[in-house]
């Protein structure tokens, strides 16, 4: 049989392994292990050539251990594009075939929760058994292990158990819940229960070494008001995954289609979908959709829902003619393409180009200024292509990278009103404060999204733009995101205070301090459109 064992870091996986290895299971040679360190002296029990496996993969999608999310289902999809992906299915296929000779055998890696789809398709008879540990004694550990915050080390507690829902699905046969309280209230019983569901049927003595390596004095982080924290309902989502293990329920919350699958829905209504994009309407004025695509405020998922409706010959990506993106350069690319209906450019001056015969539709978003920040950082970071922002943000901290960016350059500093003021671009409205002009502008806008409210600002935006464009439709798309749209904005503001340091959070708040203004007057217009 073959065992894998899952579970976020120090929830108990290691005491797990030890316990399967006392009941006969093979791990490894002493010399195959993760070597102990004074910190957990009797060591890991992860495999090297396992760890290695899961970290190509992790890098394979730019992510890590404790940046996880670029692990997603688009990932996944196309990871057999990868030029480096078969070669790593070669050297696996060589390690499980070592392993079958050994069996049963188990392998145990926390990181085994983001990248269990490899290990399923690879190892189709495997079962599974999920470590279970309240988020909270989990955060704590790995604040005092590896010096992470609590709210850093909660948001990767969730994480790791979606994935593991996502993957698992409703397939209960194959695996098995193990509750860390439970097990330390109660040894031996609990070990007879596993000893049940794995079929096997230990003597005595070996379930009296199984028991013996439950070693309290590892396992000794207590959070004794977790229970009161849950409900509170920033933790309603995580109380919900938490509810559903300790209950033994794993629900599916995915198609959890192969990959060959998922790739030929893909297809096929990318076929469907291209049969039925949006063509020009030549009667009466023409119309054409401006997105001012502000970088890193939800304009890559706004290009797909363009690309949907319109298609690539309708909808084009436009950066200006060399250094030029004025008002007049749009309008003459307007004027020379007919049949473009929509049009993305992250760096056109944001206008409403006055052109006989054609109604423009402008659309952009906006959002908080500091949670930008942080969003930038971690997109740039995992930017393939040379540049300046991602060489420095592949090579600096987040500490380090907002102080360069703020020594550099403006995308830190105001600029969302920068990009606003340009509305009211006339010689004689330059004389207004930057500021005035971009609340203007927000005044005049006839649609603008809040990244906050996204799915929302989607609706809002296909209410808008479908009396004129017949048949124009918004899914709910989240293309490039690095953050989670579970983390309220609060959550995320406290995590960059801790990651920055009080003295340069000040700092970016008083730099940002038009566009903290022109922030809270867009949500305040964005909600008395909601009302009315």
């Amino acid at each position: 049989m073959s065992i894998f064992i899952l579970g976020m870091h120090r929830s108990g996986t290691s005491m797990v392994a030890r316990i399967l290895s006392a009941l006969g299971y093979y791990l490894g040679e002493a010399k195959d292990m993760l070597p102990p360190k004074p910190s957990n002296p009797e060591g890991f029990c992860e495999r090297l050539d396992v760890v290695g496996i899961n970290n190509q993969l992790l890098s394979l999608a730019h992510a890590s251990w404790d940046w996880p999310r670029p692990l997603n289902e688009k990932f996944w999809n196309r990871i057999d594009t990868i030029p480096s992906y078969q070669k790593l299915v070669g050297s696996t296929r060589e390690l499980l075939d070592m392993l079958d000779s050994h069996a049963p055998w188990a392998i145990k890696d926390p990181r085994l929760c983001l990248t269990l789809p490899f290990w399923c398709e690879l190892v189709p008879s495997g079962k599974y058994l999920v470590c279970v540990r309240n988020p909270f004694e989990v955060a704590q550990s790995l604040s005092h292990r590896h010096q992470l915050t609590e709210n850093f080390g909660i948001q990767l507690w969730q994480v790791y158990y979606e994935n593991l829902l996502k993957t698992l699905g409703d397939n209960n046969k194959k695996f098995y819940i193990i509750n860390y309280k439970e097990v330390l209230d109660d040894k031996e019983g609990q070990l007879r229960k596993l000893a049940s569901w794995l079929e096997i049927f230990p003597s005595e003595e070996e379930i009296s070494r199984a028991v013996d390596v439950v070693n309290f004095g590892l396992y000794n982080k207590k959070v004794n008001d977790y229970k009161k924290r849950l409900e509170q309902p920033r933790y309603s989502k995580i109380k919900g995954i938490y509810e559903f293990f300790l209950e033994g329920r794993i629900e599916k919350v995915d198609d959890n289609k192969s990959a060959d699958e998922l790739k030929k829905q893909k297809n096929e209504k990318s076929s469907n979908d291209a049969q039925s994009k949006i063509q020009p309407d030549l009667r009466g004025n023409r119309k054409v959709i401006v997105h001012y695509h502000i970088y890193k405020n939800a304009g890559s998922s706004v290009d797909r829902i363009l690309d949907k409706n319109f298609g690539r010959t309708a909808w084009i990506k436009w950066e200006g003619n060399g250094s030029n993106a004025s008002p007049e350069a749009l309008s003459a690319l307007i004027k020379s393409r007919t049949e473009v209906i929509a049009i993305s450019s992250h760096v056109a001056d944001i206008s409403s180009p006055e052109i006989d015969g054609t109604n423009i539709y402008p659309v952009l978003f906006l959002r908080h200024p500091l949670d930008r920040i942080s969003s930038v950082y971690n997109f740039e970071r995992r930017q393939e292509k040379d540049g300046p922002g991602p060489n420095q943000a592949k090579q600096l901290g987040l500490r380090a990278y907002v102080e360069w960016r703020l020594d550099h350059d403006r995308l830190f500093k105001n600029y969302q009103t920068m990009r606003l003021a340009a509305w009211f671009n006339s010689p004689e409205k330059r004389l207004l404060p930057e500021l005035t002009r971009a609340l203007k502008a927000l005044a005049e806008l006839p649609f603008f999204g809040l990244v906050e409210q996204f799915d929302e600002s989607i609706l809002r935006l296909e209410s808008w733009l479908k009396t004129d464009f017949p048949g124009f439709k918004c899914e709910s798309v989240r293309d490039n995101a690095t953050s989670s749209s579970d983390v309220t904005l609060e959550q995320k503001l406290i995590i960059l205070r801790e990651q920055l340091g009080d003295e340069l959070y000040s700092r970016i708040e008083q730099e940002n301090g038009n566009d903290l203004i022109l922030y809270d007057a867009a949500t305040a217009i964005w909600n008395d459109r909601k009302l009315n």
